[in-house]
């Protein structure tokens, strides 16, 4: 029978939840005659990191538009979690409180659509009645797959959509384990994946099938750190959402080690 143990990584409420120290008490006391490995058994989490946060020094949440009359109104967005249809909702919202936008038979029919083709992964704009956008106020202009620039013409953004930063996937790292290589170098990577969920929503995360990592050499186990990193090894922040982290150690089946 091989030797399992489960280990648990829970958050703590007010804390960075991307980043979890554990101590273990008591410890857990290792044959050094022995080889040993981890796995993530089970992650739950919220996907709550921002692609627009003035903390974070992104510089992303200013344009401006101009109106009929010519003149310029700035719409700042608030820190969050953004998609492309809530960014178009929000300007709608702020060009109604700034009394223009139209109204046709109840219906508001905004002078400045944002809106994705999903067969070229860009982002385009259609104006009316002489509205136009500023994009050179921020870094806004990454997210959306333009160049920094006024835009008065219906137009097709030069880029690919960059909704989410250039995060493309996340990557559960823990200081017990070594060789998983990331990018031809070894790391502490356990387990990597992209959110299944949509922003703001729970994340549970169930390996279909255990990847076992190597541990380090260890004799005994006193705490243990977890994070959670983008594919770039970058700090994503959770913004304090609660995340448990489930993962199950265990022999190296004899069986499994190279002679």
């Amino acid at each position: 029978m091989v030797w399992n143990m489960p280990l648990e990584a829970h958050s703590t409420p007010g804390k960075q939840s991307d980043n979890i120290t554990v101590k273990v008490d008591p410890p857990i006391e290792l044959d050094p005659n022995k080889r040993y490995e981890l796995a993530l058994t089970q992650l739950n989490a919220w996907n709550s990191v921002f692609n627009i946060d003035t903390d974070a020094g992104y510089n992303n949440n200013t344009i401006a538009y101009r109106n009929t009359a010519g003149d310029w109104k700035t719409v700042v967005f608030p820190d969050g979690n953004w998609q492309i249809e809530n960014l178009q909702a929000y300007l709608t919202q702020q060009m109604d409180l700034n009394g223009d936008l139209e109204y046709v038979d109840d219906e508001p029919h905004p002078d400045i659509i944002l809106g994705g083709n999903y067969q070229t992964m860009k982002c385009f704009f259609i104006f009316t009645n002489d509205f136009a956008i500023d994009l050179t106020l921020s870094n806004f202009n990454e997210l959306i797959g333009f160049d920094k620039g006024v835009y008065e013409d219906d137009t097709e953004g030069q880029y690919q959509v960059d909704i989410t930063r250039g995060v493309n996937a996340w990557g559960l790292h823990c200081d017990l384990v070594e060789g998983a290589l990331m990018n031809g170098k070894s790391s502490e990577l356990l387990y990597s994946f992209r959110p299944n969920a949509p922003p703001a929503s729970a994340i549970t995360i169930i390996p279909p099938h255990l990847i076992y990592v190597p541990l380090k050499n260890f004799n005994m186990i006193r705490s243990f750190n977890v994070r959670i990193l983008d594919q770039l090894q970058r700090r994503l922040d959770l913004n304090g959402e609660p995340v448990s982290v489930m993962l199950n150690l265990r022999e190296i089946p004899t069986s499994n080690i190279a002679e």
